[in-house]
């Protein structure tokens, strides 16, 4: 199902955004986000959607500071995106654990 491939690949995606972030590597910001942005505004993630945007503009002008405001508020946004998604889905949302009886 799209919804489901869509999370496994933002989170796989969000992670190498992170971790380049950690390298300085705004190449591959530029290129997580600017594959993430319409992906996500296809499921209908339109605020990740424009984080993406921003994030992608931002690491091609190589500004820095603002790239990393904009990789904080994507890693929040990613747990929006999945409760959203998992409610839709009617899944419970990762990190969840059912009570035990």
């Amino acid at each position: 199902d799209v919804c489901r491939r869509f999370m496994a690949d933002m989170a796989t995606r969000v992670l190498r955004i992170t971790g380049a972030l950690v390298r300085g590597d705004l190449r591959v910001i530029e290129n997580e986000a600017h594959i993430l942005r319409p992906t996500s505004a296809a499921v209908g993630a339109t605020v990740m959607s424009d984080l993406c945007g921003r994030l992608e503009g931002a690491a091609c002008a190589a500004r820095i500071e603002e790239v990393g405001a904009l990789v904080g508020a994507l890693r929040e946004q990613v747990g929006e995106v999945e409760r959203a998604l998992a409610r839709e889905l009617g899944d419970q949302p990762p990190g969840h654990f059912a009570e035990s009886p």
